[in-house]
């Protein structure tokens, strides 16, 4: 495990910070919030759920249907590095890399949420989660994973040793806070010419800490006080799964 610190240059792809709600919020009011924020967010774009299903005649002849539903509005920023997504049962914001800290994007987040509520109305939280999805540059060769992981996938040892991908998910629980987090590690494709040329494997490090809930949507402070909960979640997760190696390499 590595000591837990900022990293300056922490390797941080996207974070997300997602609310789930129900009932089922109104589009029209989603509609309204989103032409609210047209002079934050340059871009807006719908949100669809598709779904696919076959449908059998009275011959069993099977014929594919497809149903496409408007659930909500996208919105980007200018630069591309702030994202803030409503569906009809869910709020979530994301900054994307370079990501600065904590504390700016939980307070722009905690801004747009209570924007959101003014407009939409949502009445109950069901789920809060914190979503960090990190993609580490490892130096080639890398020549033994557990060198920069502590729990690195593993082939067994009477077996080739030459790992060329890999994909592993657990998920951990926390019976104090009750938090979970699902804890995803995988290979992501180093044989393009941009990566050949860095010399360097990437590896995505995906950690959603999550707990079920049921909160009012306007109690901001309970809200909030369970994000900073899943956030040290998230950090100690973090931390724990990577070496000192690692964390060198960001600092």
């Amino acid at each position: 495990m590595a000591r837990q610190r900022h990293l300056s240059r922490a390797p941080i792809r996207e974070a997300v910070i997602h609310i789930q709600v129900v009932p089922a919020t109104d589009l029209d009011l989603i509609a309204k919030f989103s032409n609210s924020l047209l002079n934050e967010f340059a871009r807006s774009s719908d949100i669809w759920q598709s779904t696919f299903g076959v449908q059998f005649d009275q011959e069993n002849a099977g014929s594919a249907t497809t149903n496409r539903v408007l659930i909500g509005k996208r919105m980007d920023s200018v630069d591309g590095r702030e994202v803030l997504q409503c569906s009809v049962n869910a709020f979530a914001f994301s900054r994307l890399a370079p990501y600065q800290d904590w504390n700016q994007m939980r307070d722009r987040a905690r801004s747009l949420w209570g924007d959101y509520v003014s407009i939409v109305r949502p009445k109950t939280i069901t789920r809060v989660s914190v979503r960090y999805i990190n993609a580490l540059p490892l130096p080639l060769p890398v020549k033994e994973l557990n060198d920069y992981f502590t729990a690195a996938p593993q082939v067994p040892s009477a077996l080739p040793q030459m790992m060329r991908g890999f994909l592993q998910r657990v998920v951990i629980y926390d019976d104090v806070t009750g938090t979970f987090a699902g804890v995803t590690q995988a290979s992501e494709e180093y044989t393009t010419s941009v990566s050949v040329g860095k010399g360097e494997a990437t590896i995505l490090f995906d950690i959603d800490a999550f707990q079920t809930v049921e909160i009012g949507s306007n109690e901001f402070d309970k809200i909030w006080e369970k994000f900073e909960e899943l956030r040290n979640f998230k950090n100690r997760v973090f931390f724990e799964h990577i070496t000192e190696t690692t964390a060198g390499l960001f600092e």
